[in-house]
Parts: C-alpha cells; sequence; structure tokens
C-alpha cells in the first residue's frame, strides 16, 4: 500500500507555497522534488493553514471575510499563501511549519513575541505575505498570521502592524526569488537530499540573501493575538458542552473499545444515552489533522477497484462495527498519523491498540494480514509495518462486547471502573454515579 500511495502522489503536481520556498536554506529541495513524500507534505500543511483559517475565520471574524486569490500569473507550480480580508485593512492568514522552525521562533513556549520577526523563519513568511499582498495592489494593513506547528499542531496568531516595511519585504522575497536559479553552496549542499541531481552549478552565500534584512526587519511591531486564541480555545471547549452524535448509534465502536476498559461507558452507548464528548482543544485540532491525513493516505485508492475506502466491519452477534480505512482482497490497511517522536517508536513496532483494532476488523472481513500505516507530520515519512491478525486481541474484545451486552439484556447498570482519569474523561460522566 506504501508503494502505491507514494507513487500516486509523485506522479501529482502539487503546488509549493512561496513561503515554503522562502523559508527553505535553499528553496530549491522544495521547488525541484517531486517524490511522494514531498508532495503528502504539500498536501499536509495545506489542509492544516485552511483548518486553523477556517477556524479562526469563523469564530473571530464570521462576518465579510473575502479570500485574496492564491494564483500567479504564468506559473503554475507555485502558490501564494491563504490569505483572507477580514475588515478595513485587516488581513488574515497562515503558514504551517516545522517543529524546528516553530521552536526557533517559539523557544520554550514564548510568551513575548518582541523581535521575534528577526527570526529567519518569521522574516521568510513576512516576505511572502508581503509579496502576496503586493500582487493584490495592497501596500498597507494588519496582518494576523496563524503560525501551525504541523507536527504537533500547536499554533500562535501573531499581529504585524502596518508600514512600509510591507514594500520593502516585498523587494526582499523578490530579491530570493531572483536568485532561483543559483544553489546556495557547500554548507547547506552536503546536507540536500537532491545533491547531484540538482541542476544548477551558480553559488550564492547566505550572507548576500540577507543582506537587506536588516533594512526592513527592525520597523515591525509585533503583537501576540492573545484574543483570537482564547476565542478558539473557548469555542473548541464549547463544543465540549453539547451532546455528540459521534458513535452514539446504538453500536460498539472498536476504536472506542481498544481505549477503554469500562463495561459501564459502552453499556450507556448501547442505551443510547446522551454522550458529551471531552476533547481539549488541542487534542480536537490533532483529531482534525489525523482527518487531513486520512484523505491524502487514501485518495490513491479512490479509482481503484481492488481497495475498498472506508468499508464497514459489521457484527451482530457483538453489536459491533466500524469503518476500515483500507480493505485488500488479503490486507486491511489501518491509517494512524503520528508526530516525529511518536512515528520513530512506532515504526519499529506497532502500538498494540492499533493492532487490536485492525484485527477485530479483519475478523469480521475474513483478512488474515494487516497493513499499519504510520504517517509523520513533521516529515511526511511513511513506514508501513505488515502485522497477522491478533487472534487473542480479537478474542479479548469480543469477550468485552458479550459481557457489556449480557449487561443490557437485563438492564443492570455494570459496576463503576476505578480510574480517576478514565473517568474525568468519559463521555458519560454527567450521568455516571
Amino acid at each position: 500500500m506504501k508503494q502505491q500511495i507514494e507513487e500516486y502522489w509523485s506522479k501529482r503536481e502539487v503546488q509549493t507555497n512561496v513561503i515554503d520556498i522562502l523559508l527553505d536554506t535553499c528553496w530549491l529541495e522544495s521547488e525541484q522534488r517531486t517524490d511522494g513524500q514531498s508532495s503528502m507534505l504539500k498536501m499536509f500543511k495545506h489542509g492544516l493553514e485552511l483548518y486553523y483559517i477556517d477556524l479562526i475565520k469563523g469564530v473571530v471574524y464570521p462576518k465579510d471575510a473575502q479570500k485574496l486569490y492564491t494564483t500567479i500569473d504564468g506559473v503554475d507550480d507555485i502558490r501564494l499563501p491563504e490569505l483572507y480580508q477580514v475588515g478595513k485593512d485587516k488581513y488574515l492568514g497562515a503558514i504551517s511549519i516545522s517543529a524546528s522552525a516553530y521552536k526557533s521562533l517559539f523557544p520554550d513556549g514564548r510568551k513575548n513575541p518582541d523581535n521575534i520577526a528577526r527570526f529567519t523563519p518569521c522574516a521568510a513568511v513576512l516576505s511572502g505575505v508581503a509579496m502576496s499582498l503586493y500582487l493584490h495592489d495592497i501596500n498597507e494593513g494588519d496582518i494576523t498570521m496563524i503560525f501551525i506547528n504541523h507536527n504537533t499542531q500547536s499554533y500562535r496568531a501573531l499581529n504585524f502592524s502596518s508600514g512600509p516595511w510591507i514594500s520593502q519585504a516585498k523587494n526582499w522575497a523578490a530579491e530570493r526569488l531572483d536568485l532561483r536559479d543559483s544553489k546556495i553552496g557547500f554548507k547547506a549542499c552536503s546536507f540536500c537530499n537532491l545533491r547531484g541531481g540538482c541542476s544548477k552549478s551558480s553559488l550564492v552565500t547566505l550572507k548576500d540573501l540577507d543582506q537587506h534584512l536588516e533594512d526592513w526587519i527592525d520597523d515591525i511591531v509585533v503583537s501576540r493575538n492573545k484574543d483570537a486564541e482564547k476565542a478558539v480555545s473557548r469555542h473548541l471547549k464549547d463544543m465540549c458542552k453539547k451532546p455528540s452524535k459521534s458513535h452514539n448509534d446504538g453500536w460498539l465502536h472498536p476504536s472506542a473499545m481498544v481505549m477503554s476498559e469500562c463495561h459501564r461507558r459502552f453499556y450507556y452507548g448501547l442505551k443510547g444515552e446522551s454522550k458529551i464528548e471531552k476533547i481539549a482543544p488541542g487534542l480536537r485540532n490533532i483529531f482534525n489533522a489525523g482527518h487531513i491525513v486520512h484523505d491524502i493516505l487514501q485518495e490513491p485508492f479512490k479509482n481503484d477497484d481492488s481497495v475498498v475506502v472506508e468499508e464497514m466491519a459489521e457484527s451482530v452477534q457483538y453489536r459491533m462495527h466500524g469503518h476500515s480505512d483500507l480493505v485488500s482482497p488479503t490486507h486491511i490497511g489501518e491509517i494512524k498519523s503520528a508526530g516525529e517522536w511518536s512515528f520513530n517508536k512506532f515504526a519499529i513496532e506497532p502500538k498494540p491498540s492499533h493492532i487490536a483494532q485492525a484485527s477485530i476488523y479483519g475478523s469480521f472481513l475474513k483478512r488474515e494480514k494487516i497493513n499499519i500505516l504510520y504517517f509523520n507530520k513533521n516529515s511526511a515519512d511513511l513506514a508501513e509495518l505488515e502485522v497477522d491478525v491478533d487472534h487473542s486481541k480479537v478474542e479479548k474484545l469480543t469477550d468485552f462486547a458479550e459481557a457489556v451486552l449480557a449487561f443490557c439484556n437485563v438492564d443492570k447498570l455494570p459496576p463503576k471502573i476505578d480510574d480517576e482519569k478514565e473517568c474525568k474523561n468519559c463521555p458519560y460522566e454527567h450521568i455516571c454515579k
């Protein structure tokens, strides 16, 4: 499955955000790489940017938001950053950056953004935004930029006040882009994945690139937009106060069962009791990133008759069902997204709960092999691990289901689990006594 996914995305033409070109020490790698990993990373980052812009736009600027175009006349492989005009001379944008770039901007959760524009990642982002505003004939305006760590989905909202820096930053970006026929030189090239495959021969030093940075970077007034961050956090927390219909259909769901051993929780679910999810704002953002990853990894199979996407795996006997991400004639494909640290761990040995979830799907769909696909959210690296269906884990889940059903059949409330942490996060805590 991994090979088919990477081959598909290596053939897809995915535009590069102009900011990503400016962010790279050498833009040639992001511009010239056409492998599947690079394309998937571009798609993932773009998906995150759209998610956060829609989230903040809907909560903070619900009216009159107008999207600015992202195309550049005569250029097919590069796009402008996603920007919205959210008021008179007010703009909202988002950029997804790597864990290392994010840490350089916000070390130790930096609360004070003073002088943050001096950091090269921020300067590159602002110059890309300035280039976009210039191409829209906008010479001034206050900009709120959302900086997203695409490894963890942490984010910061920063305000950049208007001023002459917009025109100067645009010139700096244009200067860097004019050098696209050059490469940085040995220090960067020695670590480049392209190496000998790079067709550029002329060299330019980092000093040459950044010599005009000082001309505009000190003119920027930066402040953290805590109001926007707090409004979004309140909105996501308020979602936990409303009844949820997710997995509340009178069936047991393997994806939830592998995370809890509380009979009472699933008894309430089978009885159709009101369910209120307790999902922290950060965790909800991680879940939404997972949805983006699923879309990316499932797309190559949408027109493949030999693989079914989101096939229902169901057992009436155990009142249990769920959707399997990918189902081939011989394998269950289970998609999981992970940050860098977790990816490095699971790429060696799959998480037991992931095997259990896929095993129950395999049991219901008569498959004996599982391909677990782990997606690294920091690099878009993809790991594929083949394992056998674990029938001991299947038996444990079906025995658990039988126990819950036995309580339901006699309308007897199961004992309450003695686990303070699980109870605190339980979607039925409000009715559990």
